[in-house]
């Protein structure tokens, strides 16, 4: 920890954390022109240290880490089964243990560079050197943790490394006898999961509606290009607009593990056709060829003429990575899915996007926390939130380190939504927010076959190829040092593209309202810390020369489950945010200061342009972890111009 120290006497220390080998540094404000690729127009400095304000000191305590509710180990759909099936049935398990293990940083592809090229050969091999020092740390405890299992007469089919569980097969008449108390078990789940969640001629639902909608399409030249991992029901390889070009690297069922064996170098090799050796949709509509060609599709014209080109053109140019994590019978596997995730660390990709909604599983499970450990990887997760109101949001859409999707329709104005919504178990609202779905795109009873991909699985590939733009955008070259996001700073982003202000209550069923992405105007960004010692953080922003015509601003801050003596503690910290006028009499302009989520929103405008000096202030309201927080920050200044 490096310390700041005291700030004033009779106020507490200041401490902020030492960023980690390869994640991106504290107290850093980044300011560039949206969508521009000119690092001339890009500048770097630095928070002062007086920013930083301290609390006195007998403010400075901790909140309460009040207990939760304790989740049941065995969740309701295993009891369900439980009681209609006879003794000698076995089932297939995946069963998750308390977990020490902190998943670091991982490297980053070059994805301007085949994965063959030795820059990538290097990162990949560097990877393939963390993953070996994650499976020795665990597999230390995986003998101690499988004790009971095993005396039970499990057999152990897979382990993991990206979280600490296991794939089991048992008997039903075993895991009845089963007692976990005393033992490091934390869920015992069925692998078996849920069932995964339709040209018209019809102008107002084709993609390129879509992508208007989001406001994409001055970032696809420049920032098209990335990595992007796929956990779906499988795709089409031969689908025209998934062919010829291609956007598909590697794919694979993950379910029966065709495909798999497959170095982090290549990708699948097609044949004439386009086919591929675990390629397919097991969907007979094509949920996963629909979710690849909105991210990915590759816009060829679907009519006889020329006129329908770009009609069905993805959000983006990046090269697929699809993981087909739904059997035959169309339902989810669960351990495929932590596998999936597992496969995106391996294969250095961007951003993964789960399209799931486990809605009916505590979130202690093995797919929230391998979704959380990926953030801490690098690994940007967009996952669907689930189309089921009355059972409220899915897993892992709502992981404390995921953005959540909600849907609005693409034809519908204001928005219509009658999807899942939270609160999550812990009360923080969910989803993040609303992306456009009901577009027409790929089907899978043909090559040349379309339909309507809806609900929050059509929305969430728009604002997963949102992620990506905003990612590869922050990434280009600066005019100092080259930057490498956090997957946190990418999230801020994405809520500060949202419509809607603070303060968010834990019942919200839009976030921060539909997704928009930041046009005509400069953004800031950066990274801080706080903890029970600060009582603010104050960011200067310095508009340019002819100010600008509004702000938004947002946070978003990555948070911890912590467990004690096998119960889940509530360790969220509040934190809000104003925008301010400086000086010491400054008046604030905007606040969003909700009590329940992880993200807030501001915004203020004036008939006249804003000119001067502003102050972000950031405001650790309560405080329950000892860790300090880290929390993300972007602002956007209208209409502001860099000269």
């Amino acid at each position: 920890m490096l310390a700041l120290g005291l700030l004033a006497p009779g106020c507490a220390p200041l401490e902020t954390p030492v960023p980690s080998a390869g994640e991106q540094p504290f107290d850093e404000i980044r300011a560039l022109p949206d969508a521009s690729a000119d690092p001339a127009a890009r500048s770097v400095r630095h928070v002062p240290r007086s920013a930083y304000k301290a609390r006195w000191f007998f403010l400075a305590h901790l909140a309460p880490q009040r207990p939760r509710r304790v989740p049941s180990v065995f969740d309701p759909e295993l009891v369900r089964t439980l009681r209609r099936l006879q003794g000698d049935n076995s089932l297939r398990l995946l069963i998750t243990f308390a977990d020490t293990v902190r998943v670091p940083r991982f490297p980053r592809l070059d994805a301007a560079l085949a994965r063959s090229e030795a820059h990538n050969k290097r990162a990949l091999d560097s990877t393939n050197r963390i993953i070996g020092s994650l499976r020795t740390q665990r597999s230390r405890q995986y003998s101690a943790d499988t004790t009971a299992l095993k005396s039970h007469g499990a057999r152990i089919i897979k382990t993991f490394w990206i979280v600490q569980a296991c794939a089991a097969e048992m008997r039903a008449d075993s895991l009845r006898a089963l007692r976990v108390r005393g033992t490091n078990i934390v869920q015992v789940r069925l692998d078996r999961g849920q069932v995964a969640p339709d040209h018209d001629h019809e102008r107002g639902n084709d993609m390129d509606t879509a992508i208007t909608q989001i406001g994409s399409n001055p970032w696809f030249t420049d920032f098209g290009d990335g990595l992007v991992a796929l956990l779906d029901t499988g795709v089409r390889s031969t689908h025209r607009l998934l062919n010829d070009p291609s956007p598909l690297c590697m794919l694979a069922d993950l379910v029966s593990g065709a495909g798999t064996p497959l170095a982090g170098t290549v990708c699948s090799k097609p044949g004439a056709d386009g086919s591929v050796p675990g390629a397919g949709d097991t969907y007979p509509d094509g949920h996963g060829t629909s979710t690849a060609t909105v991210l990915s599709g590759n816009g060829v014209p679907i009519t006889p003429d020329e006129s329908s080109r770009g009609w069905f053109r993805g959000v983006t140019r990046a090269s697929l990575d699809c993981f087909q994590v739904y059997g035959a019978d169309h339902h989810l596997s669960a351990a495929a899915a932590v596998t999936g995730f597992e496969l995106a660390l391996e294969r250095l990709d961007q951003v993964l996007v789960a399209e799931m909604q486990e809605n009916d599983v505590p979130d202690v499970g093995a797919i929230e926390a391998a979704a959380d450990h990926a953030h801490d990887a690098g690994l940007v997760v967009i996952a669907a939130g689930g189309n089921s109101s009355f059972k409220g949001l899915g897993v892992p859409a709502r992981a404390r380190r995921a953005i959540g999707v909600g849907a609005s329709g693409v034809q519908l104005n204001p928005p219509g939504y009658a999807y899942a919504w939270g609160p999550s178990p812990d009360g923080r609202p969910k989803p993040d927010l609303l992306a456009p779905t009901g577009t027409e795109t790929a089907g899978n009873k043909s090559d040349d076959s379309m339909r309507y991909h809806t609900a929050t699985s059509g929305a969430t590939p728009y604002a997963a190829g949102a992620a990506l733009l905003l990612e590869n955008w922050l990434m280009r070259p600066w005019p100092s040092t080259p930057f490498d996001p956090d997957p946190g700073q990418v999230h801020a982003l994405l809520i500060l593209s949202g419509e809607a202000v603070g303060p968010f209550g834990s019942q919200t069923q839009t976030g921060v309202g539909r997704l928009r992405m930041p046009e005509g105007g400069l953004m800031l960004c950066g990274k801080v810390s706080v903890s029970k010692g600060t009582r603010s953080v104050d960011v200067p922003i310095d508009l340019p020369e002819g100010g600008a015509d509004a702000i938004s601003a947002a946070i978003w801050w990555p948070e911890r489950a912590v467990t004690i003596n096998g119960v889940p503690q509530d360790t969220h910290n509040d934190v809000d945010l104003e925008i301010r006028t400086p000086g010491l009499l400054g008046r604030r302009l905007a606040v969003s200061d909700g009590a329940d989520g992880v993200f807030e929103r501001a915004s203020f405008s004036d008939s006249d342009p804003l000119k001067q000096r502003l102050v972000l202030r950031i405001v650790p309201y309560k405080i329950r972890t000892a860790e300090s927080q880290v929390v993300y920050w972007a602002l956007h200044a209208h209409g502001a111009t860099v000269k």
